[in-house]
């Protein structure tokens, strides 16, 4: 109970900060700013090798032209080849898909998505795929916690070679950015006991994600985040005057009541610890 009290009061103590790290969008979207790395045959849809001054190909938003100019990849028998792309402002981990790529490959063009924070150490979230058309698709992928926030590079290296496995790039770039509400967890655009469980759940959490409850950015979840979601309790439910609770108080005791059902739980059960 003493720890409940001690979590109560700093959550009402904690200054309300919220933070958002994206810093540049176009169109409401993260798009990569340069290309760290390539292999050595990436090229344009004509032929034409990619070198430092055509790199502009695939940074920014989508350009490509109804001729395919303004892309880079590689043709259906150039195996090994790969693309590094870089974020100056780094992608975060939101509630859903993170990532888009936009491209264009043939029936059996195939290529692994890698993800990393500094450029050293990747992990997989997904694989890219190509059509019988040969026709423009966006491609969508979710960072999923793996990684934590501040995801700068992404690099993708090609699988498939042989006929018909030819893929080219338009593009790189977050998902469309929907505002995101201090202390709304599930980014359902209400702050509630669903919210209040998340940080629960998550309580002392490293290298914690928005989705975990970190709602100030600092990879932790602890009493400034829960005095955020608290701020903004109720924050998207339709009220009248005379049902508006105390501000945070309902939140606070959401919060606490959370943490120690999952204490409980842990307790009870030494499994889940």
């Amino acid at each position: 109970m003493k720890w409940f009290i001690c979590v109560v009061v700093a959550a009402m103590a904690v200054p309300v900060v919220a933070t958002d790290s994206i810093a540049v969008l176009v169109d409401n979207q993260n798009w990569a700013d340069e290309v760290a790395n390539y292999s050595d045959a990436i090229q344009n849809y004509g032929g034409i090798v990619m070198d430092e001054s055509t790199t502009w190909w695939l940074t920014g938003p989508p350009d490509a032209d109804a001729g395919h100019d303004f892309v880079a990849g590689w043709r259906s028998d150039a195996p090994n080849e790969y693309i590094v792309m870089h974020w100056t402002t780094p992608l975060d981990d939101r509630p859903g898909n993170d990532l888009v790529i936009r491209m264009y490959g043939g029936l059996k063009a195939s290529a692994d998505v890698l993800a990393s924070v500094d450029g050293e150490t990747y992990l997989g979230i997904g694989t890219l795929s190509g059509d019988a058309l040969y026709t423009f698709q966006t491609q969508s992928f979710d960072f999923d916690g793996r990684l934590g926030d501040g995801i700068a590079y992404v690099k993708v290296p090609r699988v498939g070679n042989g006929p018909q496995t030819g893929m080219f790039f338009d593009a790189f770039g977050s998902v469309v950015l929907s505002t995101l509400i201090p202390g709304d967890a599930n980014d359902d655009k209400v702050v509630d006991q669903f919210d209040a469980l998340s940080l629960a759940e998550h309580w002392g959490a490293g290298n914690a994600t928005w989705e975990m409850g970190d709602f100030n950015g600092d990879d932790v979840v602890g009493p400034a985040d829960a005095a955020i979601l608290a701020a903004n309790w109720d924050h998207g439910v339709e009220q009248t005057a005379s049902t508006l609770p105390e501000p945070g108080s309902t939140a606070i005791l959401a919060i606490g009541a959370g943490i120690l059902a999952v204490f409980s739980r842990r307790f009870h059960n030494p499994t889940s610890r």
